[in-house]
């Protein structure tokens, strides 16, 4: 038969694992949280966004277009990609109505290309042909 100090000892071991094991769950729990709700606030940021691209004009060197917002959101960066060369267009106040041309120089488009605002390929992207 253990003696005493001996169950003391474990219970105070197992009392400490239980300890550990709670601290390690709730962390990873909170940064379950945290991650998840960052990930939604940017995608429900994204979706505020609304805007149409129209005019379309390429002539194998500058690009062309003109962007208007279509949401109560504004935004102020419009990015065009074309096979991983992303370009940034800093667009100021763009709000609600706005319409504003669009020119990108020095591009080389195969065939189609991606506009979206700044941080927002993955949910707000549009694909664009210059054919």
């Amino acid at each position: 038969m253990p003696s005493s100090s001996r169950k003391i000892t474990v219970l105070i071991f197992l009392f400490s694992l239980f300890v550990f094991l709670g601290v390690y769950i709730g962390v990873n729990i909170y940064q379950s949280y945290v991650s998840g709700r960052a990930y939604t606030e940017r995608v429900s940021k994204c979706g505020q966004y609304s805007f149409d691209v129209f005019n379309v004009d390429y002539d194998g060197i500058n690009l062309g277009f003109n962007v208007e917002n279509t949401a109560a959101e504004e935004f102020n960066v419009l990015v065009v990609e074309v096979d991983g060369d992303t370009r940034e267009n800093d667009l100021g106040s763009f709000g609600s109505g706005d319409i504003s041309h669009i020119t990108v120089e020095n591009i080389q488009i195969e065939e189609k290309f991606f506009v979206y605002p700044a941080g927002c390929k993955r949910h707000n992207a549009k694909e664009l042909s210059v054919r």
